[in-house]
């Protein structure tokens, strides 16, 4: 294996390949190979180099089609992709299309983040003429004269604008920046890993904005530097790939050469060109928890080479599962960060001759935290300012409650610990009217300016309760198993910043009576909204579970409850319960 500095690949490539045991949707058959599809749920974010979102960019996943919101956030919901591995592409007018490899498992909830690359200035020449153009980093493109054509087939002697961005493969941001992950085909048909020693995108357009593209038998010379810290390694000749994004792969066609401190490489046809070494693959999985036991999920792993410096990363699943392609028989390093770059484990692994899955990994405990600003504004259906209301925050685990500032304004920060991934639900309650907003989701660190939100919807989940002659309204709510206990110990809870309701039903069964083991208690927490602090257990209450399809759970409740003081209160209510995420 040959010794280099940088070679990237996006970590969860083969997400779930290394699992045997998916249930299988259904199987394309193709010329090549079969396609074997299962149902997967996708999420991620585009953003560009900078950070910020890229929004309304059109987003592709096998034959399904979405775009980003305001947040740069795009979802796929249980849909049919490849198993193993998908490629998710992004494109958008001024940018460069962007991709990355994603894994694909049966019944799985993956994640990944996609950076686009901006096409910046353009560099422009006469097709009739031809052109040499160069780029400050070094980079370089040599197109002969009378050699381009339209997208119909017809001859171009105009104008062209050059876009062109030289990826430095001695960068650590290299993984983020380049399209799918660095696997690739060979000539004959076998799956490599790349290590790349340059890596270049062009596109061509005309004025209009047409895309131009080279003649039949005609090819552009690209010049890609060479780092200096790849130089002394960097083969005289080295294996040329294309990015196919219909292959989802790097395909081998054919070869570059050094030239002092580039390499020079012939090429038919715009898109991303590669110079890389090919390796052989072994499949490195893993499952990452938190010191709680709770799934360590959409957390940022690194995999270094030891010999060669090869670097491997990417984001866990929503179950703390990663699996990627590594260099087979390489002595190698595993890194976990945090969403604030703290370094939370490491360790020396392999070398591996053959697919591996790693004994679980948990995390220590951190208090690292980061501020996630919130703000906007919550009318009700008139238009008015929501004089009693509230923000709840949900994400998986919790539901946090924040009361507004003023009428109809919220604006706060909320701590999330550093291990804490920002998967934000956000509904804004009326509270005289129980009336809710629209959902809104939020999936990364930066601020949430919301806007003006209407709170004019029937909330999808809540606890209506009567006691005595008061109606009480709550929402949002959540079921949850207790943890660390032997019995089937169901809790249901509704929410509020003035109090939490709460049903304990110790043996829980699914649909039917519950009059023995289940408690029921309201704990007032603020003055506004003000409840009585309230107490009951079976056989005093009795509780109908009449539907459970393990999202929701609906039911009644009745009997009578004390009070503080010990006085009795009459209770009657319905409810429709939903799972906490």
């Amino acid at each position: 294996m040959q010794k280099s500095t940088a070679i990237l690949l996006f970590f969860l490539s083969l997400l779930v390949a290394c699992r045997q045991n998916d249930l299988v949707n259904s199987i394309v058959i193709e010329e090549d190979e079969p396609i074997v599809l299962v149902v997967n749920s996708f999420k991620g974010k585009v953003s560009d180099e900078n950070g910020a979102p890229v929004s309304g960019a059109t987003v592709v996943l096998y034959q399904h089609q979405t775009t980003t919101d305001a947040q740069g956030i795009f979802k796929f919901t249980n849909v049919e992709a490849p198993k193993g591995n998908a490629l998710i592409s992004v494109a958008k007018p001024g940018y460069f299309v962007g991709s990355a490899m994603c894994g694909s498992g049966s019944g799985a909830k993956n994640f990944t983040k996609i950076k686009m690359l901006k096409k910046g200035q353009a560099k422009t020449f006469e097709a009739a003429a031809g052109g040499n153009l160069q780029w400050p980093d070094g980079s370089k493109i040599s197109i002969k004269p009378n050699s381009l054509k339209l997208a119909d087939g017809q001859d171009y002697n105009g104008p062209v604008n050059v876009f062109a961005r030289w990826l430095d493969p001695s960068d650590n941001q290299l993984g983020e920046n380049m399209p799918g992950a660095l696997m690739a085909r060979d000539d004959k048909g076998n799956e490599k890993v790349l290590a790349t020693y340059g890596m270049m995108t062009f596109e061509m357009e005309n004025l209009q904005g047409q895309k131009l593209e080279l003649k039949n038998g005609q090819d552009a010379e690209l010049e890609m530097p060479i780092p200096e810290a790849l130089r002394n390694t960097a083969p005289a000749e080295i294996p040329l790939w294309y990015f196919d994004l219909e292959q989802e792969r790097w395909l081998l066609k054919g070869a570059c050469k050094q030239s002092g401190t580039v390499y020079i490489c012939k090429v038919p046809t715009s898109g991303y060109w590669n110079c890389d070494i090919p390796l052989e693959p072994v499949c490195l999985s893993g499952t990452i928890f938190q010191n709680d036991s709770t799934p360590a999920f959409y957390t940022k792993v690194i995999v270094e080479d030891l010999t060669d410096n090869f670097i491997y990363f990417g984001y866990t699943n929503l179950d703390g599962f990663f699996c990627g392609s590594v260099p087979k028989g390489a002595p190698l390093r595993i890194r976990i960060e945090d969403l604030c770059g703290n370094v939370l484990y490491t360790q020396d692994i392999g070398p591996f001759a053959t697919n591996t899955d790693l004994p679980d990994i948990y995390l220590p405990n951190t208090l690292n935290v980061y501020l996630v600003h919130v703000s906007g504004q919550m009318l009700d259906c008139a238009g008015q300012p929501v004089a009693l209301g509230q923000i709840a925050v949900e994400y998986p685990g919790k539901i946090r409650l924040f009361p507004l500032n003023a009428p109809g304004v919220f604006d706060f920060e909320m701590a999330l610990n550093c291990i804490e991934y920002p998967e934000l639900q956000i509904t804004g309650y009326d509270l005289t009217r129980f009336k809710a907003t629209p959902l809104q989701l939020h999936s990364d660190t930066s601020a949430v300016a919301l806007g003006v939100l209407s709170a004019c919807l029937d909330p999808e989940d809540y606890l209506i309760l009567q006691v005595d002659a008061d109606t009480l309204k709550v929402a949002p709510t959540r079921f949850y198993k207790k943890e660390n206990v032997t019995s089937n110990w169901m809790v249901l809870e509704a929410l509020t910043i003035g109090g939490n309701f709460v049903l304990d039903l110790r043996q829980y069964n699914g649909i039917g009576t519950y009059s023995v083991n289940a408690i029921f208690n309201v704990n007032n927490l603020a003055p506004v909204p003000d409840y009585l602090n309230l107490n009951s257990a079976s056989p005093n209450i009795s509780i109908n579970i009449s539907a459970d399809d393990g999202a929701y759970i609906t039911g009644t409740i009745s009997g009578t409850a004390l009070d503080l003081l010990g006085q009795t209160h009459t209770l009657n209510g319905n409810f429709k319960i939903k799972k906490e995420l």
